[in-house]
């Protein structure tokens, strides 16, 4: 969860960001998840991306119950991060 509310961060910083300093002054398109937090040790991560919203899913590495891992989604947008766990 904690590397997962990092990546909205900075998702966020990239939207609020100018596009002459290299972010998307007021669009997410363009955000990518850093290849470096792509996997890590908690889990892996991918995004959608859109022009005013980006959803992060993250797949832990920890099984809860048989075969399953704690998977959870971020939903960022211009004013707001919700977070839900899906599984």
């Amino acid at each position: 969860m904690n590397e997962g509310i990092l990546l909205a961060n900075m998702a966020t910083n990239f939207y609020k960001k100018p596009e002459l300093l290299g972010g998307g002054g007021n669009s997410f398109e363009g955000w990518k998840i850093p290849k470096e937090m792509q996997v890590t040790a908690s889990g892996s991560f991918i995004s959608e991306v859109a022009d005013q919203k980006v959803i992060i899913t993250a797949t832990g590495n920890e099984v809860v119950t048989g075969t399953d891992s704690v998977k959870i989604q971020i939903s960022v947008s211009p004013d707001a991060i919700i977070s839900k766990i899906i599984n």
